[in-house]
């Protein structure tokens, strides 16, 4: 009995080791061919893009690493699903983060021991057609 405690506080400080990373998907939307491990995804961070999309599936990445790691991590699953884009919430545990940015555009957040972060999957979609001008008098 106690080989299996200490194998299991073991297997415990492994799991809150620095670098540990757990990201998982949900797709909801049609299945979509995945694209390459270097195509770009769009990142937004607590609001949508004002160009029209679709939701195509959910990512939720636990980390005890920084934010730009959990981002990668994010954009990694959101590519196996298709998507063109990501719109990450942030957390704590389950309390809202905020996200600054720095003087050359890079996103941060305060350091934590855990960060939570949901991201939508999206992908694009064609704007409507123009309406055809109106017929002359």
């Amino acid at each position: 009995m106690k080989r299996s405690a200490t194998v299991t506080f073991l297997g415990m400080l492994l799991a809150l080791a620095p670098g540990c990373i757990d990201a998982y998907t949900e797709r909801i939307g049609p299945p979509l061919p995945a694209k390459p491990p270097d195509a770009p995804v769009a990142v937004f961070f607590n609001q949508t893009p004002v160009e029209p999309f679709v939701e195509i599936g959910r990512i939720h990445v636990r980390s005890s690493e920084d934010l730009p790691a959990v981002v990668t991590a994010a954009q990694a699953e959101a590519r196996t699903l298709g998507a063109d884009a990501i719109v990450i919430d942030l957390r704590y545990h389950y309390e809202s983060v905020p996200v600054y940015f720095d003087a050359a555009g890079n996103p941060y957040t305060p350091p934590t021991p855990r960060l939570n972060a949901r991201a939508m999957a999206i992908v694009f979609t064609a704007p409507p057609p123009a309406p055809p001008p109106p017929f002359p008098r």
